[in-house]
């Protein structure tokens, strides 16, 4: 759906498919693809970014503001993601 398709296009603009590597442009398209529905693929990155200082954290982005810690690898348009309830 949409929401995928917003995922992949903040996932080109983070590796920097497009020729370069654009932080805003894929933390855009990582909020457009949690708009809709939860998208946590798109949450994870987006917070991974936030976290990492690449871009800065906007009311309704996941968490509270965070501090900048070590950067994590950014969930790929393949990855599974574990849900909270299997997490422990």
């Amino acid at each position: 759906g949409h929401s995928d398709a917003a995922f992949m296009l903040g996932w080109i603009h983070q590796m920097g498919e497009t020729g370069k590597i654009d932080y805003e442009q894929a933390a855009n398209w990582y909020r457009k693809a949690s708009e809709t529905v939860l998208n946590q693929k798109a949450q994870f990155n987006l917070r991974g970014m936030i976290e990492a200082g690449q871009v800065r954290w906007q009311n309704g982005d996941p968490g509270q503001p965070p501090e900048v810690t070590p950067d994590k690898a950014p969930a790929s348009p393949t990855t599974t993601l574990r849900s909270a309830s299997q997490s422990g």
